[in-house]
């Protein structure tokens, strides 16, 4: 069994830890102030621009960090809450036995969003999905996005019931990541950088104010995928994160923004899961 259930209590965390032969000292960044965060870095991904922005908040507002191995027993107290940074496996892992259920998934492609795709998107069994088609998992990382799907080579080792997106071939040539906080982006980043930037005109900061503002029942922190396809003057909708799953531009905003986002959307899975506790 992974741990036990409530959050991290920091303040303990260094004496248990030796009287328990548990983690060394070493693996934890203390600042002079009493934090009342722990973040979980995946230790897989300590260089990654994720990590990095964590590492650069906590040290700079007073948190801890603990690097943890994928599969190391993690140790946790009460009193502080522990948050997850690395692959969405790991997040899972760390997550998941604390909340007591799996962590929530946000759709794709958002129902009242569909009017901003651009192309027709339909959800099927992998063994339905048509030929020529986009196919990807309606679950994170079950396989890479195909494109032009081929119906006789199904990616190896996925069964056929594994639930699916599919929709007609777009190209995107131009995307780019927007940071939505309360319902506000609040940065913006290009993410395929190999594509030219022209840039974002007025008309496509209101399509993307559009799309922000059609969702209602958004969660408090996450990020909308938009992008420049050919045969469209218009923005289109790439797709959605959710900001337990989503990773860090740099250009977009600076690390201590990016870990109050992330920091958002943990506090109201907590919540949630609280409340269905007590219902």
């Amino acid at each position: 069994m992974r741990g036990g259930g409530g959050t991290v209590d920091v303040a303990h965390l260094a004496g248990e830890t030796c009287r328990s032969g548990g983690y060394p000292l070493d693996n934890i960044i203390m600042t002079s102030r009493p934090p009342d965060i722990l973040w979980m870095v995946d230790r897989r991904y300590a260089n990654s621009p994720e990590s990095r922005a964590i590492t650069t908040h906590a040290m700079l507002s007073g948190q801890a960090i603990r690097y943890v191995d994928y599969g190391e027993e993690p140790l946790f107290s009460r009193g502080k809450t522990a948050v997850p940074v690395g692959s969405v496996e790991y997040v899972r892992w760390v997550a998941e036995p604390l909340l007591g259920s799996p962590l929530p998934e946000i759709p794709d492609y958002p129902e009242p969003l569909r009017a901003f795709c651009g192309r027709r998107i339909d959800r099927a069994p992998l063994r339905e999905a048509p030929a020529g088609s986009f196919v990807k998992p309606t679950l994170p990382k079950q396989f890479d996005a195909i494109r032009n799907f081929d119906p006789s080579k199904p990616p190896s080792g996925v069964a056929l019931d594994t639930g699916c997106w599919t929709s007609e071939p777009v190209r995107f040539h131009e995307e780019y990541r927007v940071y939505v906080l309360d319902r506000e982006a609040i940065g913006i980043a290009q993410y395929d950088l190999d594509s030219p930037d022209r840039g974002l005109l007025p008309e496509d900061t209101d399509r993307i104010a559009k799309m922000i503002a059609a969702w209602e029942d958004q969660p408090v922190a996450w990020a909308l995928d938009v992008g420049r396809a050919d045969g469209f003057e218009d923005l289109l909708l790439v797709e959605t994160n959710d900001g337990w799953a989503t990773g860090y531009y740099p250009a977009a905003m600076s690390a201590g923004a990016y870990a109050e986002w992330l920091l958002a959307r943990w506090r109201e899975i907590l919540s949630e899961a609280r409340r269905a506790i007590e219902v």
